[in-house]
């Protein structure tokens, strides 16, 4: 199981322009839907780290958009830190929309996504699994 975690995050590595065609959707598809425990454990793991970097990453966003661009700043800048919470909160959690979902359940939905979408395969993971994540839990 160590060397394929191993391979896998050396998969997972940034190879310059050519980052996000390190892993395609069908394969890590393949990888959940093993009948290899090691495999599986794998998938999870792949699934969690997408998940904690989504979420981290929008976050992230949104506080970027509030500190830097002057437009939205101007919009809070005047509204106390425990004021503003809630509503920080409030587009986190709607731009997210993963916050309260498990993983397993991250993987089941990412299957049927790829099975209704056979030309999602070939894209990168992290592509399909936004718009499955997009498509099947952020509220419209």
């Amino acid at each position: 199981m160590k060397v394929q975690i191993l391979l896998i995050c050396f998969l997972l590595l940034p190879v310059g322009a050519y980052a996000d065609s390190s892993l395609r959707a069908g394969d890590l598809e393949r990888i959940c839907s093993s009948s290899s425990e090691d495999d599986r454990a794998v998938c999870s793991l792949i699934v969690k780290a997408y998940k904690d970097g989504f979420i981290e990453g929008i976050t992230n966003g949104v506080m970027g958009a509030y500190r830097y661009d002057p437009d939205i700043l101007a919009t809070v800048k005047n509204i106390k830190a425990k004021d503003f919470a809630p509503r920080f909160n409030k587009v986190v959690a709607q731009s997210t929309c993963i916050q309260n979902v498990q993983v397993d359940d991250l993987t089941k939905a990412f299957s049927a996504y790829l099975k209704l979408n056979p030309t999602a395969h070939a894209e990168p993971y992290r592509n399909a699994m936004f718009r499955m994540i997009d498509a099947s839990f952020c509220k419209k």
